[in-house]
C-alpha cells in the first residue's frame, strides 16, 4: 500500500504478494492510497482539477468519495473490519481536525409498519370473508 509518482502524476498501490496493482479514482489527477482493512476496503486521498483533496473508500472497485461537511479537504487514512474509517480535515481556515466515520446500517423495517401491514391483511380477509357469506342463498326451510 502506498503510491508513486509516474510523469507527474501521482498514483495509489497495492502490493499483494508481488503483484503490483495501481490505484486511481476515475477522473482524479492524483491518488494516494494509505489504509486496507481484510474486506479488502482501500481508502485514501485524490485530487481533481481543482486542487482540492477528497477522501475516498474504493470496495471492490467502487471508489466513493468522504467529503466532512464544510471542510477545505478531507483525508482517509485508515479503515478497520467495521468500516470505520479515521483520518483528518481541514476546516474553513486550513487548520486540521481528525475525523472517525462510522458507516450506518441498513434500517430495518419497522416493527409498527409489519404490524400494520398484517392488520390490513386481517381486515381485508374479514371483509372477504362477510361478503362471502351475504352473497349465499338463503334457505327457506327453516
Amino acid at each position: 500500500m502506498g503510491l508513486y509518482n509516474s510523469n507527474g502524476t501521482t498514483h495509489g498501490f497495492l502490493d499483494t504478494g508481488g503483484s503490483f496493482t495501481s490505484i486511481d479514482v476515475p477522473g482524479s489527477s492524483q491518488t494516494q492510497a494509505f489504509g486496507i482493512n481484510d474486506a479488502g476496503q482501500i481508502v485514501g486521498a485524490y485530487v481533481y482539477s481543482t486542487g482540492t483533496l477528497h477522501g475516498f473508500v474504493a470496495t471492490g472497485g467502487d471508489f466513493t468519495s468522504i467529503d466532512v461537511p464544510g471542510s477545505s479537504f478531507t483525508i482517509a487514512y485508515g479503515i478497520n473490519e467495521a468500516g470505520q474509517i479515521v483520518g483528518f480535515y481541514g476546516d474553513n481556515t486550513g487548520t486540521p481536525h481528525g475525523f472517525l466515520a462510522t458507516p450506518q446500517a441498513a434500517p430495518e423495517p419497522s416493527t409498527w409498519a409489519l404490524l400494520g401491514i398484517g392488520l390490513i391483511g386481517l381486515v381485508g380477509y374479514g371483509w372477504r370473508r362477510k361478503q362471502y357469506h351475504n352473497a349465499e342463498p338463503k334457505n327457506a326451510e327453516g
